[in-house]
């Protein structure tokens, strides 16, 4: 038993991140994201600002953790929180949209969780990140929305430790 708990600790869990899809429908683009570079992902992390909660269809089976934005209908708000946190492969991730200026908005989305995280995902700001800040690394998918010449995702791949990069389409 002890060296399967080993073997599932060892596993690296792939995690695709978008956030800021401002989508009715899902668009061409999100179809081709989810069968192309998310085809292989554990988890969908999305930061908000969905529009339609339909959109997410189109991730499948996929286990989808996410969080409403400032954009959101009540359909949305409905079913996801303004916060989540979830421990996968153990690692403390935490996830929010962000509110008001884009100015300042990663102090205050630190400020809304524990010390102990060991990552942050967000949005609201349309502008991707991908970097770490006293041993939190601080990631924002950037836009995929529609209305975005230049959009961008995530990948977080969670083994023995955390390698994250912006994916631009």
């Amino acid at each position: 038993m002890r060296l399967k708990q080993q073997n599932l600790m060892n596993k690296i869990m792939k995690i695709g991140v978008i956030s800021d899809t401002h989508m009715l429908v899902p668009s061409k683009s999100l179809i081709e994201l989810s069968q192309g570079a998310f085809s292989d992902i554990s988890y969908l992390f999305h930061a908000g600002d969905i529009v339609k909660p339909c959109v997410l269809d189109v991730f499948g089976d996929k286990e989808i953790v996410a969080v409403c934005g400032n954009m959101d209908g009540h359909d949305v708000c409905d079913k996801y929180p303004v916060k989540e946190i979830r421990n996968i492969n153990n690692f403390k991730i935490g996830i929010m949209h962000g509110w008001g200026s884009k100015e300042g908005l990663a102090p205050r989305i630190i400020d809304s969780f524990d010390s102990d995280m060991d990552i942050i995902i967000y949005g609201h700001s349309h502008k991707p990140a991908n970097y770490l800040l006293n041993g939190t690394l601080l990631f924002n998918p950037g836009s995929f929305s529609q209305h975005n010449n230049s959009k961008s995702a995530g990948i977080i791949n969670l083994g023995k430790e955390i390698k994250a990069e912006i994916i631009y389409f």
